[in-house]
């Protein structure tokens, strides 16, 4: 098969991954398992050829944790993005309290992508919110490959991956995603996060 018919193919699968992650979430499915699906889609992708192509160029062997101006970092990415349903409150002194829900999730919830370093714990740094799901998926595909990296000295990739690429890097290195279920007691009743940001104009 051409490389061009390998686009071709992957793009369809492309495609019909999206349509699978919006009826996951439609079917109140959570995070964790629309997280399982990508990988599930990719790796299907690259067992259609596209391995030889695009992860040759970004194998390598997999990642320890690392240790970066007095943090340690669970590996090379200094940040991780997920994408979550989430309500959005005033509060005071002009900020916005955003409350991402990872289960109980309210109907009237709405999407965001929060990034959260990768570090213990993963503290949540930032927030954006979008009207869709696609919107976030969207926004995700093109900003998580430009996450700054503590190989290169916190310092973001002066040439990003394509997104296809990167995930496909990810995989190879064993890197895993943001899973709440690491972070919150397994008897935990309120497996939210919180975050109060303050916008400027």
């Amino acid at each position: 098969m051409s490389f061009a018919a390998h686009e071709s193919v992957s793009g369809q699968i492309t495609a019909a991954s999206q349509n699978f992650i919006v009826s996951l979430f439609s079917f109140g499915t959570g995070g964790a398992a629309i997280n399982n699906a990508l990988e599930m889609l990719y790796v299907a992708r690259l067992r259609l050829g596209l391995r030889g192509v695009k992860v040759a160029a970004v194998a390598g062997r997999r990642m320890g944790k690392h240790r970066f101006q007095c943090e340690t970092y669970n590996d090379d990415r200094m940040f991780v993005l997920h994408i979550a349903r989430c309500t959005v409150t005033p509060g005071g002194g002009g900020t916005t309290v955003t409350t991402v829900h990872h289960e109980n999730i309210p109907d009237d919830a709405g999407w965001c992508l929060v990034t959260y370093r990768n570090t213990a714990r993963y503290p949540a740094t930032r927030v954006d919110h979008f009207g869709s799901l696609r919107e976030a998926w969207s926004y995700l595909q093109r900003v998580e490959p430009t996450v700054p990296r503590v190989s290169l000295g916190g310092r973001p990739p002066e040439e990003p991956l394509p997104f296809d690429a990167w995930h496909a890097w990810k995989i190879v290195n064993g890197l895993k995603e943001y899973d709440y279920r690491t972070v919150y007691v397994p008897d935990g009743q309120c497996r939210q996060d919180t975050v109060v940001c303050k916008y400027s104009d």
